[in-house]
C-alpha cells in the first residue's frame, strides 16, 4: 500500500509541475538568444549625470513622440523632442526657444536606468549622460560620408524632396539638407545600424532617426517650431529615405 501511494504522489507531482511549469517560461516564450526582450519604456523620472552637471530628467509620451525636460541645479532647464526606434530613443534638445540645439540618443540599461550620447551642432565633440550605474554608451563606426538624394514625406502627406550632404566630423556627422527654398542643419550620432540627428533651422527643430541599411538610410522624423519648443502637445510623424549618389 505505501509502494502505490509513493507511486501516485509521485505521478501526481509531475502532473502538477506539467501543467504549472513550476514557475517557468517555456522555451518558445524566450527569445531565441534566450536573452530578455530590450527595455523601450522610456517615460519616468531620472537623475543624470554629464560631464559636468547632474540633472533631473523627466520623459513623458505624447502620442508617438515624448516630451522630455531637465531640470539642473541651477534652476535651468532644457527641453527636448523625442522619437523611438527599436531600443533607442532619438531626441533634439535645445532651451525654450529651441536655441542651442542639440542631438541626444538613449537607451534603457535593463535596470531602470538609461545611457545616452549627446552632442551639440557644429561642435563634433560627443559626450555620455547616464544614471548611476548604468554603463557607458559607445558610438558605432559607419562610413556615412556623400552626397545623398532624398524623398519625403511630411506628417499632412505632402511629400519633399531634397539633397543630403553627411560629413565627418570627429565621431558624430554634420548633415545638410539642401531644399529649393534653403537648407536646414543637423549633428548626428550613429548607434549599432542607427543614425540619430537632430535638424533645424532658426524657426523649428526636430529629431530624425534612420535605419543604416547599406548604401540607403530610411527613417521617420518630428519636428516643432521653436516658439513651441517647450510645449507637451503631441507630435506628428514624417518619413524621409535617403540613397547615396
Amino acid at each position: 500500500m505505501k509502494k502505490n501511494l509513493l507511486i501516485s504522489l509521485t505521478v501526481l507531482i509531475v502532473a502538477v509541475l506539467t501543467l504549472t511549469g513550476c514557475g517557468m517560461k517555456d522555451k518558445a516564450d524566450l527569445p531565441d538568444d534566450g536573452t530578455a526582450e530590450p527595455d523601450t519604456v522610456f517615460a519616468g523620472s531620472y537623475n543624470v549625470k554629464g560631464p559636468d552637471y547632474t540633472a533631473a530628467l523627466s520623459i513623458t509620451q505624447t502620442g508617438d513622440c515624448y516630451h522630455l525636460m531637465w531640470v539642473f541645479g541651477d534652476g535651468s532647464l532644457v527641453y527636448g523632442k523625442g522619437l523611438i526606434k527599436d531600443d533607442v530613443m532619438g531626441v533634439t534638445f535645445g532651451t525654450e526657444e529651441g536655441m542651442d540645439v542639440g542631438t541626444m540618443l538613449y537607451k534603457k540599461d535593463g535596470k531602470g536606468g538609461i545611457s545616452g550620447l549627446w552632442v551639440v551642432a557644429g561642435d563634433g565633440h560627443i559626450f555620455n549622460e547616464r544614471t548611476k550605474g548604468a554603463s557607458v554608451l559607445k558610438p558605432s563606426s559607419h562610413k556615412l560620408e556623400g552626397t545623398y538624394d532624398v524623398e519625403g514625406t511630411n506628417p499632412d502627406g505632402s511629400t519633399y524632396t531634397a539633397i543630403l550632404d553627411i560629413t565627418a566630423t570627429g565621431k558624430s556627422y554634420y548633415a545638410l539638407w539642401t531644399f529649393g527654398e534653403g537648407t536646414v542643419e543637423g549633428e548626428g550620432i550613429t548607434i549599432g545600424d542607427l543614425f540619430v540627428t537632430g535638424f533645424g533651422t532658426t524657426e523649428f527643430s526636430g529629431v530624425l532617426i534612420y535605419e543604416i541599411t547599406g548604401d540607403k538610410l530610411v527613417g521617420n522624423w518630428v519636428s516643432t517650431d521653436n516658439a513651441s519648443f517647450s510645449s507637451t502637445i503631441p507630435l506628428l510623424v514624417g518619413k524621409e529615405k535617403a540613397v547615396k549618389q
